[in-house]
């Protein structure tokens, strides 16, 4: 709230509101037969998916001029206000992918022994050494990282699908809602991939949803048989 006690959404906030939003979304309108495959029941590669993706309309300007008005006046927001804010917010966002890979990587080691190993380290030793070797911003000595990644403990290796669905939604928002994010026909397609939740291999759903979004895991990337849905890095719109 401003000072004066009235309403006030800060961006985070509605950044936050949208990406739940597409939690919310993915929920109501699953149209699977069983409930333990609807909504965000679906594999972890693209769970994420959807509240990434809803998360690029809450600062399309087409967007906010619905909803960001000022509260005594009902003002929209002045596009200019909103075009330095995306700006500030876009200037450092592949040091942030740098620090999420960093991240994603500790998961991995701590959870699993794909050939990573811990070799004896203690969970600070691996948070310090991938920070190291994937983030430009070094480890604060006499800090314990792993303290504030909570995922940690709720993801158990899977923090990385935040990294996948950043890809596949970043093309996804770049194909079919830039230019109107109140599409119709860019809606149907959202609606589709929603709709099967677990129900359907997410890969065969985005490959069918057209542009290129994601390609076949090979052997070494995936379980046997070679499934998954890996990004297209080729379509990675950052």
């Amino acid at each position: 709230r401003a000072s004066g006690g009235e309403p006030v959404l800060f961006p985070s906030e509605a950044r936050t509101l949208f990406h739940e939003f597409g939690h919310a979304l993915h929920s109501v309108l699953s149209s699977s037969k069983y409930h333990y495959l609807s909504g965000t029941r679906a594999e972890l590669d693209f769970i994420e998916v959807p509240s990434t993706l809803f998360e690029k309309f809450a600062f399309h300007p087409k967007v906010v001029e619905t909803f960001a008005r000022h509260v005594e006046t009902g003002e929209a927001l002045p596009l200019r206000l909103l075009e330095t804010w995306v700006r500030g917010e876009e200037r450092f966002k592949a040091l942030g992918m740098k620090a999420q890979i960093a991240c994603a990587m500790s998961d991995q080691i701590a959870h699993h022994d794909w050939g990573l190993g811990t070799d004896g380290r203690d969970i600070s030793e691996i948070f310090i050494g991938e920070t190291a070797r994937h983030a430009l911003i070094p480890h604060a000595p006499k800090t314990l990282p792993q303290c504030r990644f909570a995922p940690i403990v709720h993801y158990g290796s899977y923090y990385y699908t935040y990294i996948y669905a950043e890809c596949i939604s970043s093309a996804l928002f770049h194909d079919l809602f830039r230019e109107n994010p109140l599409s119709r026909e860019g809606g149907q397609v959202a609606r589709t991939l929603l709709a099967n939740a677990g129900a359907r291999d997410p890969a065969r759903l985005l490959h069918e949803a057209g542009g290129g979004y994601v390609r076949p895991a090979s052997a070494r990337e995936g379980p046997a048989g070679g499934k998954g849905a890996i990004p297209n890095l080729e379509k990675f719109i950052l």
